[in-house]
């Protein structure tokens, strides 16, 4: 038999096809072959991400202008004097009377306060440091608005793309640092046995004077009884330099702890909150001993602004604790609206308000605070400039009344990022055009074939 024909039988030797006519047959059997593994290949479905955008509804960063006293009081803003009440808020005055006041509403954000810091992770601060409306918040992310996750327009694009939706981005504003320091200092003075007074320790940054507060509890006898005395005082003895108002953002918090003698229970508590395992309690009269901590915090240098993505496909990806919400903080960004503004430095300044005065006038104890800081429990905290516990539970505290400060009927939309799961033909990648280079040749080999067979009159048995 012919090589040739023993070429198209595919019986010939390897020798025979690396010689021509064969090697030709060779080639046209190859492509040909190859065409099913790669139509079927180039046109598998996969998945594919595309990106959408979308509106945020965010803070537009204009300051609340409250003018009747019948209206409803913001959380936060500017009113004329006499305008609102020392009971409905805590206010900063200006030169010309006006004032700038933080409201009390249980609907604002230093009132919930309280009810999140149970949510802080003590276990494991490098997966996530608090959970807020179902998100995981990761220590980059930290204040970054509910909205992102929990808001009209985000509810609206779940609603419309469902379980395809992995991630949005957008712009927002968050706690960068921890604005709060907690250092061993101040005193407390039993003034009888059920009467004591509080004295702020120095303050290094020079903005405060010792500060005194007084207390009465009336179901406690300081003979036998254990006590804690806390308070946050807000006006700093300078004011600053604009417009003459008092320095919004800034608040001194002092915490002392007084055990009768023989007991150690509350100085130990407090004592473990600062990470310190061998306190020096400071005797009290006779009476008994204390451990007093003094906290300056400022917030007037802890927001910035980065590009804050929430993912939402999280579960099983190894990130850690199986949260099905995780907001993470990435780059610098500018946004469209500045919006951090003295509403935000008024609501940090007042985040941990609350939680201070928790079981105020009866034991004092502040029991919140004390279940996330832990006893003795130190590094790695949410914040890497964080200290000790007690610091670092206080400034989350900032970072969770900012994350829910409400949003006004003035706020804009933000033009913010999502992606989107969809179905594609093919990977999408230049290697669906590669994989396509057999079907083309094939076609091309085909129509020559077709054409040769035309022209020479070809017939079956040649």
């Amino acid at each position: 038999m012919e090589t040739k024909w023993r070429g198209a039988l595919k019986i010939d030797s390897l020798g025979e096809k690396l010689k021509c006519p064969n090697l030709r047959y060779l080639v046209i059997f190859t492509i040909c072959g190859l065409n099913t593994t790669s139509i079927v290949t180039a046109f598998t479905p996969s998945v594919a991400t595309r990106d959408v955008y979308y509106q945020a509804v965010m803070s537009s960063g204009i300051v609340p202008e409250y003018a009747f006293s019948s209206a409803p009081l913001p959380c936060a803003g500017r009113a004329p004097p006499d305008t609102v009440s020392s009971s409905e808020s805590y206010s900063w005055t200006y030169d010309n009377g006006s004032v700038f006041f933080s409201a009390n509403s249980p609907d604002c954000p230093i009132s919930k306060v309280l009810d999140l810091i149970p949510s802080i992770n003590t276990i494991n601060t490098s997966d996530y440091v608090y959970l807020d409306s179902g998100a995981a918040v990761k220590r980059s992310a930290i204040g970054s608005p509910v909205s992102t996750h929990n808001g009209t327009s985000f509810n609206a694009l779940l609603a419309k793309y469902g379980s395809s939706l992995v991630r949005t981005q957008q712009c927002v504003p968050v706690v960068i640092s921890n604005p709060v320091k907690c250092r061993k200092g101040g005193r407390i003075e039993t003034l009888s046995t059920n009467e004591v007074n509080l004295e702020s320790g120095v303050d290094e940054t020079g903005l405060w004077d010792q500060e005194q507060y007084n207390a009465t509890f009336s179901s406690r006898n300081f003979t036998h009884d254990s006590v804690m005395v806390n308070y946050q005082w807000l006006k700093p003895n300078t004011t600053s330099d604009a417009d003459g108002l008092d320095a919004i953002g800034l608040s001194l918090l002092g915490f002392a702890a007084y055990d009768p003698n023989g007991s150690q229970a509350y100085t130990d508590v407090l004592a473990g909150a600062m990470n310190d395992d061998d306190p020096d309690r400071t005797t009290v009269g006779d009476l008994g001993s204390s451990y007093v901590v003094t906290c300056t915090l400022d917030a007037r240098k802890v927001f910035g602004y980065r590009m804050v993505t929430l993912n939402l496909d999280s579960i099983g990806d190894g990130i850690g604790t199986n949260f099905a919400y995780y907001l993470e903080g990435g780059e610098v960004c500018t946004p469209e609206n500045d919006v951090i503004n003295d509403v935000y430095l008024a609501t940090a300044a007042r985040a941990s308000q609350a939680s201070v005065l928790e079981n105020r006038g009866e034991s004092g104890y502040i029991a919140t605070i004390r279940a996330a800081a832990g006893f003795n429990r130190g590094p790695p905290y949410a914040f890497n400039n964080s200290e000790n516990a007690l610091e670092d539970v206080l400034g989350l505290a900032v970072g969770m009344a900012i994350a829910n400060l409400p949003l006004e009927e003035k706020d804009s939309p933000t033009r913010s990022l999502a992606s989107v799961q969809a179905m594609r033909l093919g990977s999408g990648t230049g290697a669906f055009y590669l994989l396509l280079i057999p079907s083309l040749s094939s076609l091309v080999i085909l129509v020559v074939l077709l054409l040769r067979s035309i022209r020479g009159g070809w017939a079956p048995g040649g």
